[in-house]
């Protein structure tokens, strides 16, 4: 984001999304990032900078959107899935260095959620 909330030095709430044919978005979390954190995730974002946002549909954003293209995979924690297939309550835990963002299915991801419920 261009210009980062509060006492945040690199980035505001982060768009998150799936992969379906193109990448689905599916809300912004802009908790659970520490200082540490939010430099190290700053600089993966500058090296998969992109010109046009990578979702099938354009999100409204609060601030101007920076767009990369998908090559990061965080694990989010969240409460469920509203009626519009946005994560509900999401947290940012941490970034998923064992995952490819093709691996992010949203076929997968939803089905597994429910199965815990």
């Amino acid at each position: 984001m261009d210009g980062a909330r509060g006492s945040r030095a690199h980035f505001g709430p982060y768009c998150w999304g799936f992969m379906k044919e193109d990448a689905a978005f599916i809300g912004h979390a802009g908790s659970g990032f520490d200082e540490k954190t939010q430099e190290a995730i700053a600089e993966k974002l500058k090296e998969a900078g992109a010109s046009a946002c990578p979702f099938d549909e354009v999100p409204e954003t609060n601030e101007k959107a920076h767009w990369t293209r998908p090559a990061i995979v965080a694990r989010i924690r969240f409460t469920g899935w509203t009626e519009e297939k946005r994560l509900r309550h999401p947290v940012f835990v941490g970034l998923r260095e064992d995952a490819n963002p093709q691996d992010c299915q949203w076929e997968g991801e939803v089905a597994q959620t429910r199965s815990l419920r």
